[in-house]
């Protein structure tokens, strides 16, 4: 900025003293005046500066202030987005853990069942066909195919594979159409 006084003086210096030529000056003309309107351009320039910086600087004041407004905004968005990712996550965990348990029981149901026992058999509860005795166990005692075979060997007796058409047709006339095991006496 004071480059920029200097440099104005200068030219209006050198502007001054070539249009006064090689001509005397008197005291109470033109130089004077010249460098006091000089100094009034100067004040000026330098207020319209000073006006413009403090104008720019205002501005920039407001758009820090905007800023800083839209960082502290998004670091709280982010914060409770972490939370709620978190808190996501934690439930997801407790989910999956709640779940594997449960499949674990249900599984364990299936694939470890109680030994069957060894129940006596009523002559009421067999059924003679023309080639086998057949045992049919209750509607509340229903079994896998596991666990009625297994109920079968302990019991003695085998899980009857229906080998015939005959065979086919005296059960379903027997028990219709109903899935069951049907042990072979």
């Amino acid at each position: 900025m004071q480059n920029l006084i200097k440099a104005v003086v200068l030219v209006a210096l050198v502007g001054v003293l070539s249009a006064s030529g090689s001509k005397p000056k008197s005291k109470s003309s033109g130089f004077c005046a010249s460098a006091v309107s000089f100094r009034a351009y100067a004040k000026q320039e330098i207020d319209y500066c000073n006006e413009k910086l403090a104008f720019q600087k205002e501005l920039l004041q407001e758009q820090a202030a905007v800023c800083e407004q839209t960082i502290g905004n998004l670091s709280k968005a982010v914060t409770e987005q972490t939370l709620n990712c978190n808190s996501a996550l934690v439930n997801l965990k407790e989910s999956s853990s709640l779940m594997a348990d449960y499949c674990r029981r249900e599984l364990a149901k299936y694939n470890s069942p109680k030994r069957p026992e060894l129940v006596s058999i009523k002559e009421s509860d067999v059924i003679n066909s023309p080639t086998s005795i057949y045992y049919i166990s209750k509607p509340n005692e229903q079994k896998t195919w596991y666990m009625a075979n297994a109920f079968c060997k302990i019991n003695g007796m085998e899980l009857a594979s229906v080998e015939t058409k005959e065979e086919n047709d005296f059960l379903t006339l027997k028990f219709g159409t109903i899935c069951i095991f049907v042990p072979r006496a």
